[in-house]
């Protein structure tokens, strides 16, 4: 499978100044990355559609897509991911999570130009711009404290990794800038102690291919 898409299906796509490399197959699941010209592209899916059917016509094998492209990788802005995110809004999305260092700076830039929103992550960021809407942050001076008191008391763990979540009242989203207006801070607050108390049980899915099958409601997905 590595030879036909370096050698057949990779050259075919390099005319635009983009190209596809193979990183894995296994268990019928294909597993590529795009870069340069198709990382920015707006219908990459069709792209990944025409693999999959390329490969079952020359082969005969169904396979699993699974794709990412380029940008995200160093967490660092530049004029290309703010291409990129400036298509995103021109294409229709609303809302973009720019979850990751300097990033938020190209993501701000292409918010800013097209009137969008974003999220903002690990802390409150809506002071750094008018376009955040809320933000995926981490208490992480109570990550901090925990470590260290477990320390003085003799319950370190080392050589391993803590998992910290709503039970530990270590992630949420801001209160005190809040600027939905059709969610409440009580509503959040009810939802939240709910995930506390295992009435919700959030999905960790993190192979999940389509999102449209998630089954969200008031979601609207554009491919």
């Amino acid at each position: 499978m590595k030879e036909y898409i370096e050698n057949v299906l990779a050259p075919k796509l390099q005319g635009d100044g983009g190209w596809v490399e193979f990183v894995s197959y296994e268990n019928k699941k294909l597993t590529l990355i795009f870069r340069g010209e198709c990382s920015k592209c707006l219908i990459l899916n069709r792209c990944v559609d025409w693999i999959a059917q390329q490969i079952k016509e020359a082969k005969g094998e169904t396979v699993e897509m699974r794709y990412s492209w380029e940008h995200g990788a160093s967490y660092s802005a530049s004029p290309d991911l703010q291409a990129m995110l400036s298509g995103w809004y021109n294409a229709g999305t609303e809302v973009i999570f720019v979850a990751g260092g300097s990033m938020f700076n190209s993501g701000d830039a292409a918010a800013q130009a097209a009137e969008g929103k974003l999220v903002g992550v690990d802390v409150d960021q809506s002071g750094q711009s008018d376009a955040v809407i809320t933000s995926a942050m981490k208490d992480l001076a109570k990550s901090v404290i925990d470590a260290i008191t477990k320390f003085y008391d003799g319950g370190a763990v080392y050589g391993g990794s803590l998992v910290l979540g709503a039970k530990d009242n270590a992630v949420g989203i801001p209160t005190d800038t809040w600027q939905f207006e059709n969610w409440t801070v009580e509503e959040y607050q009810d939802l939240y102690d709910k995930v506390v108390s295992g009435e919700i049980v959030v999905d960790n899915d993190g192979e999940m291919a389509d999102p449209s099958k998630a089954g969200l409601e008031n979601v609207t997905f554009v491919k």
